[in-house]
């Protein structure tokens, strides 16, 4: 790692501190290790999973959008979210509840001050640290950053981290589709017509690389390797993620101690459902490139379900 002036981080001295982003990718158990971490004494995380912050300030360049409105769109959308908790807060009775909803809405409240004054972010992550050593948060939507973001990122505190967890490409999008169609959709649909929903979803998100872009782990490495050490980004596999010598090894690269871990408490896991054979050999032909990136650059480390029968 390289240390970079604490001065430039504001009144806290952080030299001695290391931030950690874990950066997806979407469906590989990243709230799972997110909820991990955040038990850890030595670890602080904020209140809410996925800030949002990185992609808020840079997607829209990315994306070719007028960057002045993306950010009314996104101030509007946690603008409404402030409204929503405050008026929780004010009709909630449980002093516990009422201690979770004010920490989220000061952290959303400071996500809408960060779209406009950077400082706000820091505070979110740094604020209230105490006796951590590590802080840091978990936002999927980073993997789709490109090398701009990834550089900001590293250079924003003296000492920085990320950890990106793979899962199978396929199976990754048809998680993702999945869910998709369990959040919006599932309401009065029988098994069967959610299914058909999710699989035109997946067909869909094949006709186009934007579509299936949190699978492109071509890209996320490509462009994150380009700007941070290869000693600073710690790359897991959803496979193989969910064992103790793994998780040691996520504790070792933060310098934390390890903890035992639920392995068996799943975090948003979905209904098990099954991708048709014939579609699944189809969208691996797709996304034949990052299976063959993937399998160069890892070799034996990529877990053996990867690997076409």
């Amino acid at each position: 790692m390289s240390a970079r002036d604490p001065k430039t981080m504001g009144a806290v001295d952080l030299s001695d501190k290391m931030c950690f982003y874990c950066i997806g990718a979407q469906k590989t158990g990243s709230s799972w290790l997110h909820q991990y971490l955040g038990q850890l004494p030595d670890v602080y995380t904020p209140p809410v999973k996925e800030l949002h912050y990185f992609d808020t300030r840079h997607l829209a360049r990315l994306n070719g959008r007028a960057h002045s409105g993306w950010l009314a769109a996104q101030a509007s959308k946690l603008s409404r979210r402030v409204l929503v908790l405050t008026e929780r807060l004010g009709q909630a009775e449980d002093e516990t509840l009422k201690a979770e909803i004010a920490e989220e809405l000061k952290c959303r409240a400071k996500l809408l001050e960060a779209l406009h004054v950077p400082e706000a972010y820091r505070e979110i992550l740094t604020g209230n640290l105490g006796e951590a050593t590590v802080f840091g948060e978990t936002t999927p939507a980073y993997a789709l950053l490109d090398r701009k973001a990834f550089e900001e990122m590293a250079g924003l505190f003296p000492n920085t981290r990320f950890i990106f967890v793979m899962r199978d490409p396929v199976d990754r999008l048809w998680s993702q589709m999945r869910m998709r169609t369990q959040r919006r959709e599932v309401a009065g649909l029988s098994d069967h017509e959610a299914e058909a929903r999710a699989v035109a979803r997946f067909e869909e998100a094949l006709t186009k690389r934007d579509g299936w872009a949190r699978s492109d782990y071509k890209h996320t490495i490509e462009q994150l390797s380009g700007v941070v050490p290869d000693g600073d980004v710690l790359f897991l596999f959803y496979e193989t993620m969910f064992t103790e010598d793994v998780i040691r090894q996520v504790c070792d690269f933060l310098g934390v101690s390890y903890q035992p871990a639920r392995f068996s408490e799943k975090v948003h896991g979905g209904r098990a459902q099954p991708l048709p054979a014939d579609l699944a050999s189809r969208a691996r032909a797709v996304m034949a490139d990052v299976y063959d990136f993937i399998e160069g650059r890892f070799g034996d480390a990529v877990p053996t379900s990867w690997r076409q029968a």
